[in-house]
């Protein structure tokens, strides 16, 4: 299932901690912003009935290496957050697939159409009730917390680990809590001023 922060906001206005992580128990995946990036602007308003799509999402393209980035740089890790319009995939381990496929190919299952992601770039596996992350020898590398992690080698992932696909696309790892947080720090709420 895919969202945004702003729609799930909408839909959960209200709820306690404890029940939004009852109605939304899953791990989420929060793709972050930064200067150079935005939302087709063909998601004006609400979400398409049959929801948001990656595809929706697009990042200028910049040829730079992660590692060759400066603060201030909109591409450099700390320039990139969650925004209202921050798509947001759960993940969902009691599916078929024993593994959550990340990549440009059109059979992953969470697919990025982007240059600097590779085809096959990594996969998620469910170990008991954490996430690791097994990344694919990639050309643009992935990295978590801003620390690449080589082909071959299991990472657990914890909660809140910022997660870097290549230079342009970043993703923020979020368990319920952490996301019904999150959703309260970046969407302020609609006061009705009628009164």
């Amino acid at each position: 299932m895919a969202t945004t922060i702003a729609e799930l906001s909408k839909k959960t206005a209200g709820l306690s901690r404890e029940d939004f992580a009852a109605a939304h128990p899953w791990t989420a995946l929060a793709f972050l912003f930064s200067a150079g990036s935005r939302v087709d602007s063909s998601l004006t308003g609400d979400l398409p009935e049959d929801g948001l799509l990656v595809t929706d999402i697009f990042f200028f393209r910049r040829d730079a290496a992660l590692g060759e980035t400066e603060v201030g740089d909109p591409w450099h890790p700390g320039s990139f957050s969650v925004q209202p319009g921050s798509p947001v995939l759960f993940l969902d381990a009691a599916g078929e697939a024993p593994e959550i496929k990340v990549g440009r190919s059109e059979g992953s299952h969470i697919f990025l159409p982007y240059a600097t992601v590779s085809a096959a770039h990594a996969s998620f596996v469910k170990r008991g009730d954490a996430w690791a992350m097994l990344p694919e020898d990639t050309t643009n590398g992935t990295f978590v917390n801003e620390e690449k992690v080589e082909h071959g080698v299991t990472c657990l992932v914890g909660d809140r680990a910022v997660i870097a696909f290549g230079p342009e696309v970043r993703a923020q790892f979020l368990s319920p809590t952490a996301l019904h947080a999150v959703i309260a720090s970046v969407v302020t709420p609609v006061r009705d001023e009628r009164r």
